[in-house]
């Protein structure tokens, strides 16, 4: 594979820190013809694993306390019940093609999501009722894609013979670069849902686990096992006795879709968000970004959200909301500015909070957690909880009680 002679950054450092290192794959691909898969992780440390020649390190980039063994007894948990091997032929086959197209290599390689969602998928699976939860994630991350094609757009089952068989076609045309038109399109939008379902899945089983942390009984709604598409209700998990909904933001919200009038508008939003990103970024860096500035951002990005809350608690009556505003300008801002605090603002503080407010009845609010999580010398989640006012005594509320929002 002939790479241009353009300097490529095969490789992310913070400080002394190698948060992950694509120079031997690199060389790897620029010398062989075709890729050999190896689905293996290999130990190098407590904090390295190397898996098809690129090393990566678990503390910075899956979470701060995690070690090496752990990551790959997740890994080969998963290989039993997720077609592992063949996700990472996907996302190393185009991650190659990305390099070759523009050859800078300083973005994180699509397999690390892979071995994120692995790694909490193992973290969570002694919860109760996960058996439920991780039949969703079959189907979502599974058949439930092959719905972006074609033939699969109706919400018809396919049996795992079907989707294995769709999934080898998949690889090879993708090897040979053989997509019709359309299906260059359809492609692009599996590769976008895939990784928008696996974000999702993460933040509900990141807030999850961290929720488990503080002493709180943690588990799964049992009812959504027999029927996805028309579920009784939709918890994403249940702390105690209280159903908690998990609302994820991400940049490709619309534009993933093959019609070109959503591709549009869904580019000119992005531009414009990673506008204010440079903005918040360039604030930060010239000492000039306030926690007045971050609140305001936080909370500017919640209220843009406000349909996705008032479905939430008016349809789905969850009483605490878990809103991953890692990719929103205010999980931006908030990210950039705890990295440097003397006091970050943890998960569990709020989830504790959360649970004080919505258990003083006689003062009827929702609590809602606004967190951002990324990688880093450690893999840092820093949060902030609010409480929005119900309306009635029944747990609902509307717009004003979003402006209405306030800082616990």
């Amino acid at each position: 594979m002939a790479l241009s002679n353009n300097p490529v950054i095969q490789y992310n450092k913070i400080n002394n820190t190698i948060l992950w290192d694509c120079r031997k794959f690199i060389k790897y691909i620029s010398t062989n013809r075709f890729l050999e898969i190896d689905s293996s992780l290999t130990r190098i440390d407590d904090d390295l694993l190397s898996l098809n020649k690129i090393t990566f390190n678990v503390k910075s980039t899956i979470y701060e306390n995690s070690k090496s063994i752990d990551i790959i007894n997740a890994w080969n948990y998963c290989k039993k019940v997720l077609p592992i091997e063949k996700f990472l032929t996907i996302f190393l086959t185009e991650y190659i093609l990305k390099v070759k197209k523009r050859p800078i290599a300083d973005y994180e390689p699509d397999i690390i999501e892979l071995v994120r969602l692995v790694y909490w998928i193992y973290e969570c699976s002694r919860f109760e009722n996960f058996d439920s939860k991780m039949e969703e994630i079959k189907c979502k991350l599974g058949k439930g894609l092959l719905k972006n094609f074609d033939k699969y757009k109706l919400s018809k089952s396919i049996d795992d013979i079907t989707f294995n068989n769709e999934l080898n076609t998949l690889i090879e045309k993708q090897k040979l670069q053989q997509f019709t038109d359309v299906e260059k399109k359809q492609f692009a939008n599996y590769m976008k849902n895939w990784f928008k379902e696996s974000f999702g899945f993460n933040s509900e089983l990141i807030s999850s686990f961290l929720s488990s942390q503080t002493g709180f009984k943690i588990f799964f709604d049992k009812s959504n096992s027999s029927n996805f598409a028309v579920p009784k209700h939709d918890y994403d998990y249940i702390i105690d006795t209280y159903p908690v909904q998990v609302k994820t933001y991400t940049i490709y919200k619309r534009h993933a879709e093959v019609d070109e009038k959503l591709s549009d508008k869904g580019l000119k939003k992005e531009r414009l968000h990673l506008e204010r990103m440079n903005e918040i970024k360039q604030n930060h860096l010239d000492n000039k970004l306030t926690w007045n500035q971050v609140q305001k951002e936080v909370i500017d990005s919640i209220i843009s959200n406000r349909d996705e809350f008032l479905k939430a608690i008016n349809k789905q009556k969850t009483k605490i909301i878990v809103f991953n505003g890692t990719q929103s300008v205010g999980g931006y801002a908030l990210s950039l500015y705890m990295l440097e605090a003397e006091n970050n603002s943890s998960f569990c503080e709020s989830i504790k909070k959360s649970m004080d407010v919505i258990s003083k009845l006689e003062n009827k609010n929702i609590p809602l957690i606004f967190y951002s999580s990324g990688d880093y010398i450690r893999y840092y989640t820093a949060a902030l909880c609010f409480k929005l006012p119900c309306i009635n005594n029944h747990y609902e509320i509307d717009y004003s009680s979003i402006k209405k929002i306030e800082l616990v």
